[in-house]
């Protein structure tokens, strides 16, 4: 009889002691956060895995559609893009990062107007976060059609709301270079590396303009500096050439 006292004591301790079980968002949860860390990193396929098992754990979690949706753009699958941005707000009607995303998948088709739209709605929202990402999306947006007044007040609406905004001064320094304003053009490359001093780009468009206000020696400081970020990249390869050119 002391033996079996034994094994049910035995057996109740290990019931005590043992783990629950994880509910499935408790997984969902998990997968999401691991997705996340992968898509920062640039591991495309390692966030796509973790994400879609996030997604079989919870099918109704707005945030893991719109991450989802980032892997699918990242992989150039526009049309499971579109569908995990659609469900996400469905899910979240007034998803202000869910549009904003949705309108860079239009800018990249090239569809500016329904791109418009999607920025503008994001906006629409009081609370969203980080405004300042539509406002400039948005500045690009009315770039490429040659609207350089709304895509001026666009970028300004940026930078009024993140003064250390640097992806919206580059898109001023664009536009300005595009009005022939190229002195106001180089104030704002300049305050785009001040605030983004790793990107290639912002040094290439600085080099470029520099040759044009005939600031030689500026030039060539900007340009070997973007080469020196993407050597082998394609704002190095734009900068290489204009080196060349110089000598």
């Amino acid at each position: 009889m002391r033996y079996v006292y034994c094994l049910i004591a035995l057996s109740f301790i290990l019931s005590c002691t043992s783990n629950p079980p994880i509910p499935k968002r408790q997984h969902a949860n998990e997968h999401f956060l691991l997705g996340d860390a992968y898509l920062k990193e640039g591991n495309i396929l390692g966030a796509l895995r973790e994400l879609s098992l996030a997604k079989e754990a919870d099918q109704d979690n707005p945030d893991i559609h719109h991450e989802l949706g980032l892997v699918y753009m990242a992989l150039d699958d526009y049309i499971k893009a579109k569908k995990e941005f659609e469900r996400a707000i469905s899910l979240r009607p007034n998803y202000s990062e869910a549009y904003n995303s949705f309108g860079l998948l239009y800018f990249r088709q090239g569809r500016w107007k329904k791109a418009e739209e999607c920025f503008k709605k994001a906006l629409s929202n009081v609370l969203y976060a980080t405004p300042e990402d539509a406002y400039t999306n948005l500045g690009f947006c009315y770039l490429v059609q040659k609207k350089y007044k709304k895509a001026l007040a666009a970028f300004k609406s940026a930078i009024q709301n993140k003064r250390e905004c640097a992806p919206a001064y580059l898109g001023m320094g664009q536009t300005l270079e595009a009005l022939g304003q190229d002195l106001e053009a180089l104030n704002m490359y300049n305050l785009a590396a001040q605030y983004a001093p790793e990107n290639p780009e912002v040094y290439y468009r600085l080099g470029n303009v520099c040759i044009k206000l005939g600031k030689r020696d500026d030039a060539i400081e900007a340009l070997e500096k973007a080469v020196a970020l993407d050597p082998v990249g394609g704002w190095g390869k734009r900068a290489k050439s204009l080196l060349k050119d110089l000598d």
